[in-house]
């Protein structure tokens, strides 16, 4: 029995010694199980740093790492080496399974990072800037048109109105104080009608004066003839003729106080005279037009560019009248208009065209609207292009043509030119094919 207490004893002294050895070789402190795990955590945290770095840019280790097998081997040791763990006593000594699982995890963590990071520079995508795309030529769309011949004509149109040809004016031969204006513009009147009275007091005044007087020397005659002079009656008989011719001039004045209409026609222009108003001896007071005298008058505004030089008196005209179109011939033309010294008159004589009718209907009136057509020059059967197809450079006239895929310019010498087409004189033929648009 004392032998068996013995060896069991023995038994569990050497367990204890074994147990004690392991204890001895796996005791970890409590500051060096935090410095593990703080080394462990900052370890990783570096290399998922430098993994997403890796990721977002081109880093000068991803331009290593796409260089070759050589130098990606170099780059996955050198990572190995600067992450693996500081050996330490307890490692020398043996180490448990633990701690080999520790440095097994921080090796495959270092490798991990390094094959993110060569993959990530894999991953990285490259972009190549990209190659403008080559576009056909655009090529000029040609506008065309057959040349051809035919009827070309210069023409003026305007819108004229009727006015009277021939206007009589009427005025005073004596001063006097209006009394009455009897007419008004437009009035129609008669030969021998009453226009205008001038008041008659002072007039009347003077006539009984007149009279009174013619009677005196009329009386003195008498007294004289009776005596014995003959002299003295010859003075007396030369007083009273004197004194009638007064009065017969002032009964003649009495006339004159009546403005008389001479002619029928229409009233076209009246003074602006007012009962009370003074009248002055040979003014223009009032304007009769024979109706049966129309003229056809146009203006072109002040600046217009319409050209009327070419213009001369006779020449043929189209006049159209509500609806009713005759003929006409140019009666006046800045050519032809009388001259003045007065340069208002000049002015408009140079922009004024006077048309008369050929045949004048009770249609018309003053006043009314006429449309007029003034050819200036007319050709048949020329050949003839749009204006907008003839180019002109520096004195030279040239059209565009086609010869086989170029343009080509030819020279041209132009003849009537109208507002919207040119005759072509020399240079193109009916039926060659001109190129429009520019």
């Amino acid at each position: 029995m004392s032998a068996n207490r013995a060896s069991t004893k023995s038994r569990v002294s050497a367990i204890s010694s074994t147990t004690s050895a392991r204890s001895a070789r796996i005791k970890v402190t409590p500051a060096e199980s935090i410095n593990r795990r703080s080394r462990s955590f900052s370890k990783g945290k570096s290399s998922i740093r430098q993994a997403s770095s890796m990721r977002t840019g081109r880093s000068s280790k991803c331009l290593a790492v796409n260089r070759g097998p050589a130098s990606r081997a170099a780059s996955i040791n050198n990572a190995a080496s600067s992450h693996s763990l500081t050996a330490r006593p307890a490692d020398l000594n043996g180490g448990d399974a633990v701690g080999k699982k520790r440095r097994n995890g921080t090796k495959a963590g270092t490798i991990l990072a390094a094959m993110l990071l060569m993959s990530g520079c894999g991953l990285i995508p490259v972009h190549e800037e990209a190659k403008p795309e080559l576009l056909p030529p655009v090529k000029d769309k040609v506008e065309l048109l057959e040349v051809s011949k035919g009827h070309l004509s210069n023409e003026i149109h305007g819108t004229g109105v009727i006015v009277p040809a021939n206007t009589e004016f009427v005025k005073y031969t004596i001063d006097g104080k209006i009394a009455s204006v009897q007419v008004k513009a437009g009035d129609r009147v008669k030969k021998g009608d009453v226009l205008m009275t001038l008041d008659p007091q002072s007039l009347e005044l003077d006539l009984k004066k007149q009279q009174l007087a013619l009677e005196a020397v009329r009386v003195e005659m008498d007294k004289v003839r009776s005596g014995d002079s003959a002299d003295e009656t010859k003075i007396a008989v030369m007083n009273v003729q004197i004194e009638e011719m007064r009065l017969a001039g002032m009964e003649a004045r009495k006339e004159k106080l009546k403005l008389i209409a001479p002619i029928d026609g229409v009233v076209t222009f009246v003074d602006f005279l007012r009962p009370g108003d003074r009248a002055v001896a040979y003014q223009d007071v009032v304007g009769i037009a024979n109706e049966g005298a129309l003229q056809v008058r146009y203006s072109t505004p002040q600046g217009s560019l319409t050209n009327l030089t070419e213009i001369e008196k006779g020449m043929p005209v189209e006049l159209t009248v509500r609806d009713q179109t005759v003929t006409g011939v140019v009666k006046q033309s800045p050519s032809s208009a009388p001259f003045t010294l007065d340069q208002a008159v000049a002015d408009q004589n140079a922009r004024t065209l006077l048309f008369e009718f050929d045949s004048v209907s009770s249609d018309f009136a003053f006043g009314d609207n006429v449309h007029f057509k003034l050819v200036l020059a007319e050709k048949n059967d020329v050949v003839k292009i749009p204006r907008v197809a003839l180019r002109s450079y520096q004195g030279r006239d040239f059209v565009h043509i086609i010869e086989g895929e170029n343009r080509k310019e030819v020279d041209v010498v132009k003849g009537l030119v109208t507002s919207t087409e040119v005759e072509i004189k020399k240079g193109l033929a009916e039926g060659q094919q001109i190129i429009m648009n520019r």
